[in-house]
């Protein structure tokens, strides 16, 4: 088993790194001016790519965005409190108003639950588009569900505008066994994901903004983290223009 990242860092960056995964603000304001921590800032080191440690509070901001939509509504609107007083931190600390969406596609090698780049819409739908299209598929929203998989959110936008409906079903007709599901939409394949990384990864978030004991911190987690946040961003766009009727 290929060791953890994690285990590069050194009591400096690591005090770093748990302090601004707890939305320590306090603490993040006097690690980050040392020298030893300044290695972390740009790039924690832990993705396939750069990774700076700001990213870090924007996944929490786009996991907590929608805080009311939680069972627990005190506990996720007190952590987006945490991260919105972190966020402003972070704008201070660049002199910025705003941070662009973080590239999540291009870290589809950092086990994300997105397409790769060389996967063909007939990788991303396990059929030929022509099966599809036979049973009265519209091809919009088998495009748009191939966009989703990608997490190409311009051209998902394109397309739900266009008219793509993010909750068609799209396997249901073909032979039972063919696909994993019977019936699947862009809406089920993202949503489906939120559940399963929020089981995987909130009592470790709990413990973190609880600033409770910090053992399981590792590159899985802000995977995780980064993941979820995706996937959150996505679900919120699809339902947007989600069709009521």
């Amino acid at each position: 088993m290929e060791k953890d990242r994690i285990t590069n860092y050194n009591e400096h960056t690591f005090a770093l790194l748990k302090a601004v995964a707890s939305n320590d603000v306090d603490a993040v304001r006097t690690l980050i001016v040392q020298d030893e921590c300044k290695a972390i800032v740009d790039d924690i080191a832990l993705f396939s790519r750069p990774f700076p440690l700001h990213y870090v509070t924007l996944c929490y901001e786009a996991i907590w965005r929608d805080a009311d939509d939680w069972k627990d509504k005190d506990w996720a609107n007190a952590a987006k409190n945490s991260t919105n007083i972190m966020f402003e931190f972070w704008k201070e600390y660049y002199g910025v108003d705003r941070f662009p969406r973080i590239e999540y596609r291009t870290y589809s090698d950092d086990n994300f639950f997105c397409a790769w780049d060389d996967e063909t819409d007939e990788d991303l739908l396990f059929h030929p588009k022509v099966e599809f299209l036979a049973l009265g598929k519209r091809e919009i929203d088998l495009d748009l569900y191939c966009a989703v998989e990608r997490f190409q959110f311009d051209r998902v936008e394109e397309l739900l505008k266009q008219g793509a409906n993010p909750g068609a079903e799209i396997y249901d007709g073909l032979n039972e066994g063919d696909v994993p599901f019977d019936s699947w939409s862009a809406i089920d394949r993202i949503d489906g994901e939120v559940c399963f990384l929020c089981c995987e990864t909130m009592d470790f978030v709990r413990q973190l903004l609880g600033k409770q004991a910090h053992w399981f911190i590792g590159e899985m987690l802000f995977q995780n983290l980064m993941s979820l946040a995706a996937h959150s961003e996505m679900s919120e766009l699809l339902k947007k223009y989600e069709k009521t009727e």
